[in-house]
């Protein structure tokens, strides 16, 4: 009889994990656990970045269990148990038995880790007093809460390349891994922009020797970053209406669109609040203007 994993059946996700792990594609793992557990695991990491933390989960990760044959590690994301739907902490997933039992030698070493005085999980066993005792046994290392936690809907589904949605419950599945993403320095929009601005006036104070010792010195490939920025839910209406208003001509210097659009050979024009939505201006067809991509610019800059 298949297995049932998120209403999928095993084959099904077997199929695509097969396809995924031949194709060297990188896997991750969502979960949710309990607050009490992650922060402990957090501070164990803290203390002893390597250090295997053992913890249970009810349903089979048959699939995990086949990733980290083939990578060793794999990230794993959690959600914390009745918080909302927020990736709130990340780690990598070290090792996965399925249906473990007592007696094995990997699953009597894990659960007599999960006995150290330091640990959250001290007395849980497999959860074999429980209705449902655990079906599988995973150690985790590398524990860490994050800064800024991320909507686990961002995170998209092995099984049909779907975001997870919202309201996804207590269970697991497998998603694409993030990579190096949450590792990554973050800023937001408005702090890098004047970081630049700042830097950029501070080099035309320097004198074209001094410009170009640093231009020698500097390091050619730039620092990767992490930008975070707000933005507006536009009203589709409202850009197509001003569009078919201007009819190709910029309305701020009336000259002809520069080019036409590659998609679908439309006149290439911008769609420009005169009351900046961040100024709190409406986004309606009688505070929009289209306008040529100099125009567009000299609104904003000059």
């Amino acid at each position: 009889m298949d297995i049932i994993l998120l209403g999928i059946p095993a084959h099904s996700q077997k199929m695509n994990l097969s396809k995924a792990l031949k194709n060297d594609t990188k896997l991750a793992v969502f979960t949710r656990n309990h607050e009490k557990h992650l922060a402990n695991a957090a501070h164990q990491s803290a203390e002893q970045s390597e250090r295997l933390i053992p913890l249970r989960a009810r349903s089979r990760w048959s699939s995990a269990a086949e990733a980290i044959e083939r990578s060793k590690t794999i990230p794993v994301y959690f959600a914390v148990v009745d918080s909302g739907p927020l990736v709130q902490y990340v780690a990598d997933l070290c090792r996965v038995i399925v249906d473990p039992q007592r007696g094995q030698p990997e699953t009597d070493y894990l659960l007599g880790l999960s006995e150290l005085p330091n640990s959250s999980t001290i007395g849980e066993g497999l959860w074999e007093t429980s209705r449902k005792p655990a079906r599988t046994l995973y150690a985790v290392s590398h524990v860490r809460k994050l800064q800024q936690p991320f909507p686990m809907t961002e995170l998209i589904k092995l099984t049909d390349d779907k975001p997870i949605s919202s309201k996804y419950g207590y269970s697991y599945t497998m998603v694409y891994s993030l990579g190096d993403l949450l590792s990554l320095s973050t800023l937001t929009r408005e702090k890098n922009d004047a970081d630049l601005a700042a830097e950029i006036d501070a080099s035309r104070l320097l004198s074209e020797e001094e410009r170009s010792k640093r231009l020698d010195s500097a390091v050619k490939t730039p620092e990767r970053i992490q930008i975070i920025s707000m933005g507006f839910r536009r009203n589709a209406d409202v850009i197509v209406s001003v569009l078919h208003r201007a009819n190709g001509i910029c309305e701020e210097c009336f000259k002809q669109a520069p080019f036409s659009r590659r998609s679908d050979g439309s006149p290439y024009l911008e769609v420009h609040h005169r009351v900046p939505l961040s100024q709190h201006g409406e986004d309606t067809v009688e505070n929009a203007a289209a306008l040529c991509p100099n125009c567009h610019r000299k609104a904003h800059h000059g």
